[in-house]
């Protein structure tokens, strides 16, 4: 269809173009006509008037004349009537491609204006980055400055509905993201949005590419688990990478030239390649070993033996820091996680925090206590609001824990879009969002 409008399209303009031609053709003849004095004498048109002119006879008028005239009528209604039908044929095709130029241009500007506006903060083509953040006290006095991770956008259609995304762009987010749109203050007019949303909706994960980028933060996490708790690994990875660090500090404080250690700093570097080979050929066994048995059908039985690895594979999806941590929960449920707040430190040199509490509620509330058996007191309303999300101002959760929803609380079970007919697919799968929910009701 969108083939024909072009052609329609083509034979359009290539008409316009011979009417154009035709035109100037003809204006020019006039002048040079006028310029040259080649028009007849003024007065002759009494002899030269149509009016005036001898015609033909009634019975050639009446006849042949008539005939000829009658024919072209027919064969005239006959070119309209058989062409009529397919230049209707044609017309959703030029209505599909108008609506795809349209769609085409809105991406295209989006884009710019995503390069322009967005790209400092959540990375090229929506893949997730950072933005610098000042952390302050109750008092508004400066604590810290953070690197605050800013989620990837190549997922946010799943996450949020058209009019959630554009109300996030127009007002900001948790004091955070800064208002974009004219009705929160910001620079960009309601069409810059619009422009933003149409290329934001161009660059939606595949089914397939979401669910190797949760593989791989849940297998990035369970490895940092490995490493911390075994000594075999952890342990002589830590050491022999001390070793290497004491040598080179050496070196730059000149205790000693970087010749007379050359042979040590070789043997330690050699230590922490041995080991990291060894973690290489031994991990990934290890980690899909571990989510084997987690995922087993067998292990959401909490009389199962294995119940305690399948709880331990939701908090690693609860966790989960791939693309900015938008397919986990910690993000927003975890206070100072998305900063890195065990490695940010104060103005004093202290880390921001301890350790974390995972579920202790920051942006989002908090889910420790058993609150979500309060809230849900049936697992399955819980799953189904996690693949829904929050909707502002709709209250959720059982009428003796009810809480008013903010509408920033994303879907993770994918949506469609109907004014588009779009899928966009969901962020977890049901067998995910399960384990995420058995973990946060043990908090």
């Amino acid at each position: 269809m969108i083939t024909a409008a072009s052609v329609q399209l083509t034979i359009g303009n290539v008409l316009a173009f011979l009417i154009a031609a035709l035109a100037v053709a003809f204006v020019l003849y006039r002048t040079l006509v006028i310029v040259f004095r080649k028009d007849d004498e003024v007065g002759s048109e009494i002899e030269l008037a149509p009016n005036r002119k001898p015609y033909l006879e009634d019975a050639e008028l009446e006849s042949g004349k008539l005939d000829r005239s009658l024919i072209f009528g027919l064969l005239s209604l006959t070119v309209i009537a058989v062409a009529l039908p397919f230049y209707w044929l044609g017309e959703p095709g030029r209505q599909a491609g108008a609506e795809q130029g349209f769609t085409n241009r809105a991406v295209s500007r989006g884009e710019t204006q995503y390069a322009e506006s967005c790209t400092s903060c959540h990375g090229a083509n929506g893949q997730a980055g950072a933005a610098d953040v000042t952390i302050t006290d109750d008092d508004g006095r400066f604590v810290a400055s953070v690197a605050w991770v800013a989620p990837a956008l190549n997922t946010v259609m799943s996450r949020f509905s058209t009019e959630e995304v554009t109300f996030i762009l127009n007002y900001g987010r948790n004091g955070v993201m800064p208002a974009w749109g004219e009705p929160g203050g910001g620079p960009l007019t309601t069409q810059q949005i619009g422009n933003l949303i149409a290329y934001l909706s161009s660059i939606q994960l595949s089914e397939e590419d979401i669910q190797a980028a949760v593989d791989e933060g849940v297998r990035d996490r369970k490895r940092e688990v490995i490493l911390e708790t075994e000594t075999d690994l952890g342990g002589q990875l830590a050491a022999a990478e001390a070793a290497v660090e004491a040598i080179n500090t050496r070196v730059d404080n000149g205790e000693v030239d970087a010749e007379e250690v050359a042979a040590d700093l070789a043997t330690a570097q050699a230590s922490v390649d041995a080991v990291r080979e060894e973690i290489d050929q031994t991990v990934p066994a290890m980690i899909d070993e571990f989510i084997a048995v987690a995922t087993d059908p067998a292990s959401v039985d909490p009389a199962s033996p294995n119940y305690s690895a399948y709880l331990e594979w939701g908090s690693y999806l609860f966790t989960n820091r791939a693309d900015g941590g938008v397919y986990g929960c910690a993000r927003c449920h975890t206070a100072g996680w998305s900063y890195d707040a065990l490695s940010a430190e104060d103005v004093s040199g202290q880390p921001l925090q301890e350790e974390y509490v995972q579920g202790g509620g920051a942006h989002g509330p908090n889910l420790t206590g058993g609150v979500e058996r309060v809230r849900f007191p049936i697992a399955q309303e819980q799953i189904d609001f996690i693949n829904s999300g929050s909707e502002l101002g709709v209250v959720y959760g059982a009428a003796s824990a009810p809480k008013t929803g903010g509408g920033q609380m994303p879907g993770f079970g994918g949506r469609e879009d109907p004014d588009l007919g779009v899928i966009y697919e969901p962020l977890l799968t049901q067998e995910q969002i399960a384990a995420v929910v058995a973990y946060e009701r043990e908090l």
